[in-house]
């Protein structure tokens, strides 16, 4: 691609673009499992303390606080498609 003419900065947008995108997908597919629905043996997402010690807590709408997880503080701002109407 750099080869062709791709702007290094154009690829590096992309390559994080398609990394945030899949990490998404991943977090709304787990957030989409109903413990209910699972055959034995199970599994469940599950918040752990400080040293690593489960709470017993599910981690629940882990989606809706993926955002807030970006180093960047832009959460994912920059890397979301854009509206097309602005």
């Amino acid at each position: 691609m750099l080869s062709g003419g791709i702007d290094i900065a154009q690829l590096r947008t992309f390559a994080r673009r398609v990394a945030y995108e899949t990490a998404l997908e991943i977090v709304v597919a787990l957030d989409r499992i109903d413990p209910d629905d699972l055959v034995e043996p199970g599994w469940v997402l599950m918040e752990a303390d400080e040293d690593g010690a489960p709470t017993h807590r599910d981690l629940l709408g882990l989606h809706e606080i993926f955002h807030d997880a970006d180093p960047s503080g832009r959460g994912g701002s920059d890397l979301l498609p854009r509206d097309p109407g602005k």
